[in-house]
Order: structure tokens, then sequence, then C-alpha cells
């Protein structure tokens, strides 16, 4: 713990000397948990998100949870809320919402094709009354009918919100900018708990691809890295070129060791993969093959910190390395970092940059076509 203490001291004296980087509001969407009176609202497929401190939830909810009469008109793009007399007009394609004493600029979001709409405001508008109780990151909209005391509301649902919150996935507006984060030849106990907690920090999601034996000695920290919503990933066993890579079948034996540690550890395995030093040049096209076949779905990079190009690279050359990388490339940036300390030190600050630069870090799931120099 105070190796870890540390470290964090560390970051924090060590941000100050990278990049300033311009202030731009959090892009990036947290998780809420919605009480409607004394009962938690329950959601499907659409979550509830929080950004620019208001609270997005699905149309729907608005006519099941809470009564209200919701109409759309096409022609306008416009979501007409009522209760009773009241009514507030939301028009989607100008940003805008008509409250029946006010009008306001706010942003519009879709997910899967569903309107989420501002609760806030239009739970106000219609006469509720709404509570924000930021100790559970909880909001509590309520009608007259309540038993409960604010209080009360919190130790009955803090258990509930403590699981979910560290699987909250962010929500990504459609057309966004989505940056893939990745870290190589972890866990460590050195470095991992704390990259988890600075990714926390900017509610941002990366994916791990991890050794086998490194597994085997933390796998309480492999635990960690799924239960707060990463995407745990397979590095292989030895990382030693000449085995890795000394037969047609070595590459993908390695991948299926890797995967019986992880099972172990967690009850399920990964497909998704990354080779040592990259599948090109290094893997022949029968070991790229084999790989594929065994089902699993392998990923390069297109950002290169270059943390490993050579001993003691410098947090700040890393944090310049991937810059340049995110501002040079094409199409959707995967950026390649290691389990190392000093990509810890400039993490808080690449993630800070890319934030200002409108990205969402996302994980990678087996839902999307893998980037890998085979295929290109």
């Amino acid at each position: 713990m105070k190796k870890i203490f540390s470290l964090i001291l560390t970051i924090i004296l060590l941000s100050s000397l990278f990049l300033s980087v311009t202030a731009h509001p959090d892009n990036l969407t947290e998780y809420i948990f919605v009480v409607k009176n004394d009962e938690a609202v329950v959601f499907g497929e659409e979550r509830p998100f929080t950004i620019a401190g208001y609270t997005y939830v699905p149309d729907y909810i608005l006519s099941d949870c809470f009564e209200l009469t919701t109409s759309w008109t096409d022609a306008e793009k416009m979501l007409t809320i009522s209760r009773g007399l009241w009514k507030v007009k939301a028009f989607e394609s100008q940003n805008l919402l008509e409250l029946p004493s006010k009008s306001m600029n706010i942003k519009f979001y879709r997910s899967n094709d569903v309107s989420m709409v501002p609760l806030e405001p239009v739970a106000e508008a219609l006469g509720f009354g709404v509570s924000y109780l930021p100790e559970g990151k909880l909001l509590r909209i309520t009608n007259g009918k309540e038993k409960m005391t604010n209080s009360e509301i919190l130790n009955k649902f803090m258990p509930q919100i403590r699981r979910e919150k560290w699987n909250f996935t962010p929500f990504v507006p459609k057309n966004s900018k989505k940056i893939y984060i990745t870290f190589d030849d972890g866990p460590s106990e050195k470095n991992t708990p704390v990259i988890l907690d600075i990714l926390k920090k900017h509610n941002a999601k990366a994916t791990f691809f991890m050794l086998s034996g490194n597994m085997d000695k933390n796998p309480e920290i492999v635990k960690k890295i799924k239960a707060e919503g990463h995407t745990v990933a397979l590095h292989g066993v030895t990382h030693n070129y000449s085995k890795f890579y000394g037969s047609a079948w070595a590459p993908a034996d390695e991948m299926g060791l890797a995967n019986i540690t992880l099972k172990k550890i967690l009850g399920d395995g990964s497909s998704i993969v990354r080779v040592p030093y990259g599948s090109s040049p290094n893997l022949t096209n029968t070991q790229y093959n084999n790989i594929k076949n065994s089902g699993y779905l392998m990923w390069d990079w297109n950002v290169d910190s270059e943390d490993s190009l050579k001993a003691n690279v410098s947090s700040q050359t890393i944090y310049n390395n991937a810059v340049n990388g995110l501002n040079k490339v094409k199409g959707e940036p995967v950026v390649l970092f290691h389990d190392k300390t000093n990509v810890v030190y400039c993490l808080d600050a690449f993630l800070t940059y890319v934030k200002s630069r409108g990205y969402y870090p996302v994980a990678i799931t087996d839902k999307i076509t893998p980037y890998n120099w085979k295929e290109r």
C-alpha cells in the first residue's frame, strides 16, 4: 500500500510537468442510479447516464414509470411530454427544451434509436420533486407519495449501487470518436491498481492484454480489471520471441494456455488476443491462420507510445509519442501502452488530452472488427 500511495503522489507532482491542455467540459458519461419515490427505476437495454450535469433516461421510462403522456411528431422531430395540463416539448434536432416557464438549450442523445431525455428539468417542470444524492450518485424523483428519507434511501440502495457502478459502460453517442487504450504485459501489483484508479477517475474503459504468469501471480487484480468494466484479453505465456514463434502452432498454443489461466481465475476466458511485438512481420501466415481458426480475434495497434523501444523511456517522451501518434492516426485510434511505472506517470495527462479532443475511451469487445496488420 505504501508503494501505491507513493506512486500516486508522484503522479500528482508530475502531472504539472506535461504539456498544458485546454480545459473542456467532460464529454464522458457517468453512472447514475434513479429512484422514484422509494423504489429503484428498472431500466432495459437503454441505461441511464449523466453528462454535463444532467441525467438522461429513455423516453419510454417517462410513460412506463412516471405515468407521463408522451407523443412524437416526426415532422418537427419533437417529443411532447405531458402531465395533466402541463407540457414540455423536446426538439431533438434543435437541442431545445421548451418548458412551461422558459426554454433552454440542451443536448439530446439517442440510444438504439430511442430518445434519451434529460430527466431533471422535465421532472421539475412537471411538478415532481428532484433530489440528487452525490454520496451514492443517486437521483430521486418524488411525487408526494414517498415515505422514506433520503438517508434511508441511500442505505437501502448503496449495496446495489456499488455492484452496478463498476460495470457501467459509458454511453457513446452515435458518430462520436472512439479510442481504444490498451495495456500489455500485466497485470502487476505495483502498476495495474494505479492504472485502474486513473481510468476510473476519467470514466475511461480500456483493454488489458495479460500474460499467463502475471495473471497467476495477481488473480485479485484480474478480477478487479473485469469487475470495473474493462476487457480482459490474452498476450500469451513466455513473451520470448524464439519460443512464442518457434513453431506453426506455438502462438495459438500459448494463447490457449493463457486462456486456461484466465478461466481458472474468472470462470470464463477471452477470445481477444495480441501477440508479442505485433503480428507483422512476426507471424507467418500459417501461425496467423492457426490463431484465427482457434477462435481468437487478434489485435495490433496504430498509435505506439514507444514505451518499450528502449530502457527507461521517460514519461514525458511516452506522453509526447502517444499524443503525436493520436494526432496523425487515421481511423479509430488503438493505443499501445505497457504495464510500466513511467506509463502510469503520464496516463492521467494523456487521458485529459484524449477527452479534450472529444474522444471516448472504450474497451475492445468481441463484436468489433479487429484492427491487425495481417488483414491490412
